[in-house]
């Protein structure tokens, strides 16, 4: 059964966490025969993840199938950032921004959507 993140992640015991991705039906995350790196590609997405969110990327390993992080989370960065709601619908945009995805290689960093477009 899934609990909520606030029921699971407490600050106050601990900021360091140990995530684990798996690729489905034992799929291989790194094979052969792609266009593109994708190895490059998941390094330079966890950069941007750790610029965009209160975490901070302290290691990763990628596996064949599956991968592994450690990260810091940092809750005061977010309290500031839900104190500051437009500047947090900012990040979030950022993660979703048109031009992002794996197949395009592109990036639009200077990209600021309107609020008022996802209301």
């Amino acid at each position: 059964m899934t609990q909520p993140r606030s029921k699971i992640v407490d600050p106050g015991l601990t900021r360091w966490y140990h995530g684990i991705s798996r690729c489905v039906r034992r799929a291989f995350l790194f094979a052969e025969n792609h266009e593109f790196d994708r190895k490059d590609w998941l390094t330079g997405r966890l950069k941007e993840l750790d610029a965009i969110f209160a975490v901070s990327v302290a290691g990763f390993s990628l596996m064949d199938n599956h991968l592994h992080l450690l990260v810091r989370i940092y809750p005061d960065v977010a309290q500031a950032w839900a104190r500051v709601h437009r500047e947090g619908f900012y990040k979030r945009a950022q993660l979703f921004q048109k031009g992002t995805r794996a197949d395009s290689g592109c990036h639009n960093h200077s990209y600021r959507p309107s609020m008022q477009a996802f209301q």
